[in-house]
């Protein structure tokens, strides 16, 4: 998959969502490194398209997993991601 796409129904529409989202989630944590603020975007993105069913709100639902994980990442806490999560993160990370 190629560009980042995280499914192969993602349209690029959802993409460039799921880039804008990156870059608030940027500005929202300055000081968390961009490996790690990568790797939360792309699993609040996962999250948000299950939450919503891929639909209209996918964004608002990444953007609060967004904040959440960021949250815990500011406070010290690892984020606890299930494997299957980390398989798909890491090919997202790929591309």
């Amino acid at each position: 998959m190629r560009g980042g796409a995280i499914a192969e129904t993602e349209t690029r529409a959802d993409r460039r969502a799921r880039m804008r989202l990156r870059n608030v989630a940027g500005e929202w944590f300055p000081t968390i490194d961009d490996d790690v603020l990568d790797r939360i975007v792309a699993t609040a993105w996962m999250e948000g398209r299950a939450q919503s069913g891929g639909g209209e709100r996918t964004a608002i639902a990444a953007a609060s997993s967004v904040r959440r994980y960021g949250l815990r990442v500011l406070r010290g806490e690892e984020l606890d991601l299930p494997d299957d999560a980390q398989a798909r993160i890491e090919q997202i990370l790929k591309s």
